[in-house]
């Protein structure tokens, strides 16, 4: 049987939070649209025997699956190979989806062919959670192409269109941070966005060792460089193809994924062999994609800092030294909960 919609939990060790992520999920309206893969990469505790509890109750529509230990990207990538939804989206195994939004929004979906869907989504921390939503044309489908190419969306809003990540051809390699690939390919491959004003995901943040963290930032500086490079790679060969969506594509990973890479780097303490890493960051990237590397001082939070320093041929780096230590973390989080606000107080307005 055909369904509406894949769903792909990544669940490695998350007994304690995997019943109500799934729980979240079922509804007797909706439960007969959904296949949700509930992919166990390899835990060592029960996640695998209570997602079989669930399969037990909904054979048609759970899928627990066992496999090695392959990293956050291969449960993904198990999920898109097997997926018979005609949209396809991502549920981390510690996060849930609002049961009422998510049932109005698989409803809704059924009236949908846009090639990706947008939805707001909620994050914090448990019982303080803010909604996060945009300034869109919610209930509308549009061209991708006449988006505002600055628009960027996580994977907590994004579902796409099956066909539209099979003809992307996406795989996902085994590094940390691959949600920023995801966030991305298949806009190459898509032609319309729906935005859906249901507001699903419910992300849970705040919690210890998380990746977004700057501990575990330093600690994987080598995958957060090479995903810049990565995509970088993948922009240049897309534009020589004549590819889709290329303005979008080019903002997106100069405002996101090359500055992710730039903030990382000046986390680190300011010293000559450190700034020297800095540059030929920006050296490679500046040979491999001329155009990511102009547009990460053109949009995104870091594109002024960004400016000056290349301005002032990076004499401006030595000033952080009396920058207190992690202070432009602090920043960056202060500037994101910012913009939380603001777009909570815009949705109070509307």
């Amino acid at each position: 049987m055909k369904k509406l919609l894949t769903i792909s939990i990544a669940a490695y060790n998350q007994e304690k939070y995997i019943k109500q992520t799934l729980d979240s999920l079922i509804d007797e309206t909706i439960i007969d649209e959904l296949e949700i893969f509930v992919v166990d990469d390899g835990a060592n505790d029960h996640t695998l025997e209570i997602a079989q509890q669930y399969a037990a109750k909904y054979p048609q529509s759970i899928f627990p699956i066992h496999k090695e230990n392959g990293g956050y990207g291969s449960t993904v990538n198990y999920s898109i190979a097997h997926m018979s939804g005609k949209y396809f989206r991502m549920l981390d195994g510690d996060d849930w989806y609002e049961t009422k939004e998510f049932c109005n929004f698989v409803l809704a979906l059924k009236n949908t062919d846009a090639d990706v869907v947008i939805t707001p989504y909620y994050e914090g921390i448990t019982g303080k959670m803010k909604c996060v939503r945009w300034d869109v044309p919610w209930g509308e489908t549009i061209r991708i192409e006449s988006m505002d190419a600055r628009q960027t969306f996580g994977m907590w809003a994004i579902t796409y269109k099956s066909d539209v990540i099979r003809k992307s051809g996406m795989v996902l390699p085994p590094m940390f941070y691959i949600d920023q690939i995801y966030n991305i390919v298949p806009f190459a491959y898509s032609e319309t966005i729906s935005f859906l004003n249901h507001a699903v995901y419910c992300y849970r943040t705040g919690q210890e060792g998380q990746s977004i963290s700057r501990a575990a930032r330093i600690r994987h500086t080598c995958d957060i460089l090479n995903l810049c490079v990565w995509q970088c790679d993948f922009y240049e060969k897309l534009k020589s193809s004549c590819g889709k969506n290329l303005n979008y594509i080019a903002s997106r990973i100069g405002g996101d994924a090359y500055q992710f890479s730039f903030n990382t780097l000046i986390m680190y303490p300011v010293s000559k062999d450190n700034l020297n890493r800095l540059i030929e960051f920006e050296k490679t990237i500046s040979r491999l994609s001329p155009d990511i590397y102009n547009k990460a001082k053109e949009v995104g939070r870091w594109r002024f800092f960004i400016y000056l320093l290349r301005k002032t041929n990076y004499r401006l780096y030595w000033f952080m030294r009396f920058v207190p230590d992690g202070f432009l973390y602090k920043i960056w989080w202060l500037y994101k909960r910012h913009r939380l606000n603001s777009r909570n107080t815009l949705e109070k307005r509307h």
